[in-house]
């Protein structure tokens, strides 16, 4: 994944891949019964529009929502959605994991596996 201005918009930095490495994605596809049920989680609401505009590309959707790329992986399998195209422009709910829960994870994460990163 390249750092993009939009990327630097929103906060990612290099260090951002390990978002996307496969051990980790690994470990929060495990924990997702947990992160769907947490008490902190809060609610995104978007307008039809909106919806409607980002059809089939759930990522640009959470973008135009100002949520950072590194949690968009985690938002999206959090919502019951396998793949960014899966997006039918209907859902205009979205959960939106505790990030400060996945962060937690992601600090686990690489001091479990620091050497594999």
């Amino acid at each position: 994944m390249a750092l993009t201005l939009d990327g630097l918009i929103f906060g990612s930095t290099a260090n951002d891949v390990v978002y996307y490495t496969p051990g980790f994605l690994r470990t929060c596809e495990s924990l997702l019964p947990q992160l769907r049920a947490a008490p902190n989680n809060t609610v995104l609401t978007i307008e039809p529009t909106l919806g409607n505009r980002y059809q089939g590309d759930f990522y640009g959707m959470l973008t135009a929502s100002r949520i950072p790329p590194k949690y968009h992986w985690i938002t999206m399998r959090v919502n019951d959605i396998d793949a960014p195209d899966q997006y039918d422009g209907t859902q205009l709910d979205f959960i939106l994991p505790d990030y400060s829960t996945v962060e937690s994870q992601m600090v686990m994460y690489k001091t479990l596996y620091r050497n594999a990163i």
